[in-house]
């Protein structure tokens, strides 16, 4: 049989590129032939994002765009949950779902012949081939979760929770270690909830993880608010750990508590401003990151006022603002609207106050010294320090994916730290 040869265009979250993996993994599995560029393929994969309407809008101009030039497509991921504006973009594209990744050859087949299908099940994820390459690992933990918010589009794609076992994602870990990965990238839905359907949680399987031999750092992923208060001497006690990136992703979305009852939040702004406080209190130069939705339907001013109140308070290391995206399916879509130009207004006024403080935060590294370890080059190599803070290397330093290298801080951007060996 003739081989096959792939474009997989991978859009969204750390769990969506967790998922690319395992579709390179069968595909090869089976002697497909991964490629760089579009025209030398005989079918893209495109492994898809639902979070937000403008990332949706941009993977249907692809599809229609490939559609017109008669490409075979398989359409991945979190959009498949809504095949209607899929087959609008691309009426002949095969459907995978994300339960349904191991099926993943039977689609490229299935559209490399001209053949419509879709494939939509729940398979058992952990005894998949995978790709393993690079210095960083993705390495799902769990899918779905407990939460039931009014705008968000993602559970009703990857459905509710499911943990996988302890055992398989420590050997997952260790698998990734044995191929030279540095950074070890936990990720699922909601990581916090990871356990609740197995009698285990996040912090216990963060122990175990740390536990694994190998020269590497843990990133855990985001972990909703309601999970770190449950779990919290737990966490900071496993965040000790010399393996675990001192780095916390713990999303608030709002910073009034009317808003957030709306939205269906499981926290408080105050909760929120705890966490914040004490997780800084034990570890005071670690990195907080949260998220930020604006113009949720019924957020008026004083709500958005509170959120910038809220911003300006906890003074984190770096902030996700979304202008709100009213998502397929979902009760929020069906609430009355903002305006545009008030929803436009408050975003660009959100986020500008998020892009003062992360720079204002990063220029307070110039001048010191730290140890980063090289894991990817952008447009020159690139590290991370115990922080998870990035520095850019100069372009003329010849290190490697890897290796461990002793910086100053000469210069601070919105999105790294610059760093000089030495």
């Amino acid at each position: 049989m003739k081989e096959i040869k792939y474009k997989l265009i991978t859009y969204g979250c750390t769990l969506n590129q967790a998922d690319s993996n395992i579709m390179r993994g069968v595909l090869d599995m089976h002697g497909c032939l991964e490629v760089e560029e579009e025209k030398g393929a005989d079918v893209v994969v495109i492994n898809s994002c639902t979070v937000k309407d403008a990332t949706q809008t941009k993977i249907e101009h692809v599809l229609k765009k490939l559609h017109l030039g008669k490409k075979p497509i398989v359409l991945a991921g979190c959009l498949s949950v809504n095949e209607n504006a899929v087959f609008r973009s691309a009426p002949n594209a095969s459907v995978v779902g994300t339960g349904s990744v191991g099926q993943i050859y039977e689609a490229v087949q299935n559209a490399v012949g001209r053949r419509k299908a879709v494939f939509k099940g729940s398979g058992y994820k952990p005894d998949l081939p995978r790709v393993r390459n690079g210095a960083i690992a993705r390495i799902a933990i769990e899918e779905g979760c407990l939460s039931s918010c009014t705008f968000c589009q993602t559970k009703l794609a990857r459905g509710k929770l499911y943990s996988y076992p302890l055992k398989s994602i420590c050997l997952e870990v260790k698998r990734w270690a044995d191929a030279g990965a540095v950074e070890m990238q936990l990720t699922g839905q909601d990581a916090g909830a990871y356990g609740a359907d197995i009698k285990s949680n996040v912090a216990a399987l963060l122990g175990e993880a740390c536990e694994v031999d190998g020269n590497f750092r843990i990133r855990i992923g985001m972990i909703n608010p309601q999970h770190v208060k449950k779990y919290l001497p737990q966490l900071l006690k496993v965040y000790e750990d010399l393996k675990m990136y001192k780095f916390l992703h713990i999303p608030v979305q709002s910073g009034s508590n009317k808003v957030l009852r709306e939205m269906r939040r499981e926290n408080t702004k105050e909760e929120f401003l705890e966490l914040v406080r004490v997780f800084r209190e034990k570890f005071p130069d670690m990195s907080i990151m949260t998220d930020i939705i604006v113009g949720f339907p019924t957020e008026n001013e004083e709500d958005f006022g509170q959120t910038m109140e809220m911003l300006q308070e906890a003074q984190l290391d770096r902030v996700n603002v979304s202008r709100f995206s009213p998502r397929p399916f979902t009760i929020a879509r069906k609430m009355k609207q903002l305006s545009n130009t008030i929803v436009k207004r408050r975003t660009v006024e959100c986020a500008a106050l998020c892009k003062k403080i992360t720079i204002a935060k990063n220029k307070e590294w110039i001048g010191k010294e730290m140890e980063i370890t090289i894991t990817e080059k952008v447009k020159t190599l690139n590290g991370r320090d115990e922080n998870y803070r990035q520095v850019a290397l100069p372009t003329n330093f010849k290190g490697k994916i890897g290796e461990k290298v002793r910086v100053k801080i000469i210069g601070a951007e919105f999105s790294c730290l610059l760093g000089k060996p030495i």
